[in-house]
């Protein structure tokens, strides 16, 4: 059973005791990934070359969840200055987070503690389907074998649910919004075993670990392995009997959360890749609900990507116009689809010139722009 009555009357009675700095790190896990060593192949197949241009607006919905009466509910200015300090953290991955509409605020004192998975009806009601729903929490907990933990955030790959839930006492630290929304973008945590254990002297780098070899080996840093220099302290060996050194700087870590301050640049790489590969239906729709947007239920999708033959498109809505584009951004083919429609394919395709193209599909205000490749 929950505790979120008992935690709520011992704030109102004791007003001097704020919520605790959550002492976990992050509570995403591979349930809420589709990070696997067959999906990152899958990916790496489907973008062979990475074109960086000018950086793509992702639109996040902001929602804050606080007391009845509005209590312990984060300070919006505060929030925006920390999405300030995640863009400059992902400008090198050309992705700019923009708030989608305005912020929706939740003042239910049933959600003053929000408990993983438990809790997460809220947001099914209160998601918006077009944009990264970010909700910060008061408290945040996961309750596991009927022991309550503490949780910074966590968050889902964002082809599985565009959701991240964050706790109001690790909002502002610098790293952990951005940490939580590398999750969404399909990077695992660099201390990850969902593939195998990473060896120190890095030799399964792409088949194991976080699948990265800009990250090494990571032996789960904590604030205990990483001193107040930033610097790795640990004397742990791998199954090789090798010693680690892990970046403590890296945002995916569990580093000293002032430590952590860039990315790998295979990190913001895949990142980049999976905004265009998984990213067409985030088009912000500031009115868009779980309830009355059922289109994005089913997004648009292009395949097979590479192709040397045809190219496919499924699930256009009525009414909307396509494009298909150069890297010049010159149209070499557009069309409006009147009627809506399954699967559009476009056999011209395999006659184009081997490289990377871009088809837009723009439907009233939604405008989503997808990268395929010509093999």
């Amino acid at each position: 059973m929950k505790s979120k009555i008992l935690t709520f009357i011992l704030i109102i009675s004791f007003p001097f005791i704020g919520f605790p700095q959550s002492q976990n790190d992050c509570g995403t896990s591979i349930l809420e990934q589709s990070t696997t060593y067959e999906f990152v192949q899958k990916q790496r197949a489907q973008t062979i070359v990475n074109i960086r241009t000018t950086a793509v607006d992702v639109p996040i919905k902001v929602h804050i969840v606080g007391a009845n009466n509005g209590a312990f509910a984060i300070d919006s200015s505060d929030v925006f200055d920390e999405i300030a300090i995640v863009n400059d953290l992902y400008a090198e991955a050309n992705i700019h987070f923009v708030q989608c509409g305005i912020i929706n605020y939740i003042y239910d004192n049933d959600y003053v503690t929000f408990e993983k998975n438990t809790d997460e009806g809220l947001c099914d009601i209160h998601d918006n389907p077009t944009a990264i729903n970010l909700y910060f929490v008061p408290n945040l907990i996961k309750i596991v074998n009927n022991v309550e933990d503490n949780l910074c955030g966590y968050a889902y790959n964002f082809d599985i649910k565009n959701r991240l839930v964050m706790d109001k006492g690790c909002s502002t630290n610098g790293s952990t919004l951005a940490h939580e929304l590398g999750h969404s973008f399909s990077l695992l945590h660099t201390h990850s075993t969902s593939n195998g254990n990473e060896h120190a002297n890095g030799t399964n780098c792409s088949i194991a670990g976080d699948l990265l070899c800009d990250t090494p080996a990571d032996p789960k840093l904590s604030n205990d392995l990483v001193n107040t220099s930033c610097e790795y302290i640990g004397t742990e060996l791998d199954n090789q009997q090798n010693p680690y050194d892990p970046d403590p700087e890296n945002i995916m870590s569990y580093s000293r959360k002032s430590c952590r301050v860039h990315f790998s640049p295979k990190q913001l790489l895949q990142m980049e890749d999976f905004y265009f590969l998984e990213g067409s239906f985030l088009a912000c729709n500031p009115e868009a609900t779980p309830t009355n947007n059922l289109s994005v239920v089913a997004p648009i999708k292009i395949y097979p990507i590479p192709s040397d033959a045809s190219i496919f498109i499924k699930n256009i809505p009525a009414g909307a116009n396509l494009e298909l584009n150069d890297l010049r951004g010159e149209i070499i083919w557009k069309t409006q689809i009147k009627e809506k429609t399954a699967t559009l394919e476009i056999p011209f395709f395999k006659n184009l010139s081997k490289g990377i193209y871009f088809i837009k599909v723009t439907n009233g205000s939604n405008i989503s722009t997808n990268k395929i490749v010509r093999m």
